[in-house]
């Protein structure tokens, strides 16, 4: 077919042979007989390493689970049947899971995975914007590819912590109100951005 006939071509022009191995695959149309004629073996032919076709970020909200990793985020293509990934540094502000067990580091999933919705991210819930894992992605020939895929995290902006333990005082005495009994914390604020209104007076 023409996919031989090409192979053919690259085979010949690579070696510089003369016209008369040109006319003999010409003649015979790139058939597998005009390869053996020609003296081209199934060595001579080389395997590719597989491709990254598709490697979008990933976004997600900050401290959300589930979330997929399909076909559309990340694909690797190759002319063999399987693709198979390895996973040699897992995310460090959430997990990478494969039909919600964790990944780690040298373990494995494939490009069917993938497809199938079967491996997902979940984010930690800290403060932070941006999350990578590396992988190593392999063809059932041992060809590989490395590439480095990125997630970014939405930030959700927490309600603040609040720890209100109240006093214990004697009739006519004072108290000062510190942060032992009256203590308000937020991720996202300093202590001097968290202001209290009094709503009801005692």
């Amino acid at each position: 077919g023409p996919r031989l006939l090409a192979l053919c071509l690259l085979a010949v022009l690579s070696a510089g042979c003369g016209p008369a191995l040109h006319g003999v695959i010409t003649l015979i149309g790139g058939t597998s007989e005009g390869i053996r004629r020609a003296g081209i073996t199934s060595s001579d032919v080389v395997d590719q390493a597989p491709e990254i076709a598709v490697n979008e970020k990933l976004v997600v909200r900050e401290g959300s689970a589930g979330n997929l990793i399909g076909r559309d985020t990340l694909l690797v293509t190759d002319d063999g049947p399987t693709i198979t990934f390895r996973l040699i540094s897992p995310p460090t502000n959430g997990m990478l899971l494969l039909e919600g067990t964790v990944l780690v580091a040298d373990d494995t999933f494939t490009q069917e995975d993938i497809n199938d919705d079967r491996v997902t991210y979940d984010h930690d819930d800290s403060e932070t914007l941006i999350d990578v894992f590396e992988f190593e992605a392999a063809d059932s020939g041992g060809n590989t590819v490395k590439g480095v895929f990125q997630i970014t995290i939405t930030p959700v902006n927490d309600p603040p912590a609040l720890s209100n333990d109240g006093l214990t005082l004697n009739e006519g005495a004072m108290a000062v109100i510190g942060n032992s009994v009256l203590l308000a914390s937020d991720k996202e604020s300093p202590a001097n951005a968290l202001v209290y209104t009094i709503q009801t007076l005692p």
